[in-house]
């Protein structure tokens, strides 16, 4: 699963480093993998207590719905391996998909697809909370958007500022953080926590 398109990393303005393509790509194409490393549960925590509230987090959290009502979760950490796809910043109107997708393992690649066509020059881009795909609830969503809990998201999409002002104010990350460092938050915290990258 490498790369299908010309890309190129760049630097942003005030993403840090971001991703665009040198070429046309198509609906639907596939463009590259979230490669890293595959990690258990027991890292992930290790990593994450380890993390501090200005380190950036590559860790993703992926949680698949099976028969019976089972879920498989996957983590992959790009941090010390990884691919292009690391580069890639949050847009609230992203224009890349992520599809887990599984050849020869049970373990899935991060497969990215195009949204829509993609012109050379445009930064490649996908929502990190997998909001582009999932509808939840208000409660949930409103988890999702606290302001506190993220750093900001830089997309400038339309989106986003309609989304801004439904924040709701809670928790901090820091104390987030060491709640779920000292086991007294649920998994489900640890996933808000990973899956938006902590942004507004």
């Amino acid at each position: 699963m490498g790369l299908q398109f010309h890309l190129q990393v760049f630097k942003t303005e005030k993403k840090g480093w971001g991703l665009r393509t040198l070429e046309f790509i198509p609906k639907g194409r596939f463009v590259c993998e979230y490669a890293g490393e595959v990690l258990g549960f027991s890292e992930v925590q290790r990593r994450v207590c380890l993390q501090t509230a200005q380190d950036s987090n590559y860790i993703i959290a992926i949680r698949e719905h099976v028969c019976d009502g089972q879920v498989m979760e996957t983590f992959v950490d790009p941090t010390y391996v990884g691919n292009a796809g690391r580069f890639l910043n949050h847009s609230c109107e992203p224009n890349l998909l992520m599809i887990p997708v599984r050849i020869d393992s049970m373990v899935p690649k991060l497969a990215l697809f195009a949204a829509k066509d993609i012109w050379p020059g445009e930064e490649l881009s996908y929502d990190y909370s997998g909001r582009f795909l999932n509808l939840m609830d208000r409660e949930a969503k409103e988890r999702l958007h606290d302001e506190k809990l993220r750093k900001p998201c830089h997309c400038g999409t339309k989106s986003y500022f309609i989304s801004c002002k439904l924040l709701r104010k809670q928790r901090s990350l820091p104390s987030l953080q060491q709640e779920y460092c000292k086991n007294k938050i649920t998994m489900e915290g640890l996933e808000i926590w990973l899956s938006g990258r902590m942004l507004a």
